[in-house]
């Protein structure tokens, strides 16, 4: 009796943990595309050269997906991330093709390389005076905050569940068991 006790308790805290880790998962998963409209929105009322804002966009997109392709074995290069890029141009330039071929698209290191890439375009546009301190305050912000939403879902995603690496718990013998 003790026993399918422990077991259905057992049960109910891993439900629950599960739980609060898909769900806080869901909250940073909305904190990072928030962000990411956010950033665009300001910038599009701001810059004053729309190449450097389309790199922004780029950027800020591919930083969106690859951090899909590394979070999870479903998705990789092939099945999600070169699909994306061609359905909606974000490797129309060689260059940036190269620069993004050149890294293992399924590592923590392409996301958090696109957030520099896109850090390197709110410096660059503050650097020429498209707008004053502040709102480059701001936009970095935005963007570096998808950047931390995406490390907490990343540090969710493989952290290890308690019930998997303990051992069970002992259970009292009967007593005419004794105990090993």
């Amino acid at each position: 009796m003790f026993g399918s006790f422990l077991v259905r308790l057992t049960i109910m805290s891993f439900e629950s943990l599960s739980d609060n880790r898909y769900s806080g998962m869901f909250g940073d998963l909305e904190s990072v595309m928030r962000s990411i409209i956010n950033c665009c929105a300001v910038a599009r009322v701001n810059f004053k050269d729309n190449a450097a804002l389309y790199d922004l966009w780029r950027f800020l997109n591919l930083l969106h997906v690859t951090a899909y392709c590394g979070v999870t074995a479903t998705y990789n290069r092939n099945n999600l991330c070169d699909e994306f890029c061609n359905q909606h141009g974000l490797l129309t330039d060689p260059a940036l093709r190269e620069r993004l071929e050149a890294i293992d698209v399924e590592s923590p290191l392409a996301w958090s390389t696109c957030m520099v890439w896109a850090l390197e375009v709110v410096h660059d546009r503050a650097e020429a005076g498209d707008y004053p301190p502040p709102l480059h305050k701001e936009l970095v912000e935005c963007i570096t905050e998808a950047g931390s939403a995406l490390s907490r879902i990343y540090a969710k995603e493989y952290q290890v569940l308690p019930y998997i690496v303990r051992r069970p718990y002992p259970c009292p013998a009967p007593s005419n068991h004794p105990m090993p």
